[in-house]
């Protein structure tokens, strides 16, 4: 079971690290097209 959790806490820091460069690549695209609207 402790293999488990250690398994877990590494997809959770996975899954965080994809969250936030998505979140980046959202944040830069929707600059990039409030520029090009300029």
């Amino acid at each position: 079971c402790i293999s488990e959790g250690r398994q877990k806490e590494k997809f959770d820091r996975r899954g965080k690290e994809l969250l936030e460069s998505i979140m980046v690549i959202r944040l830069t695209s929707i600059q990039i097209s409030r520029n090009a609207n300029d």
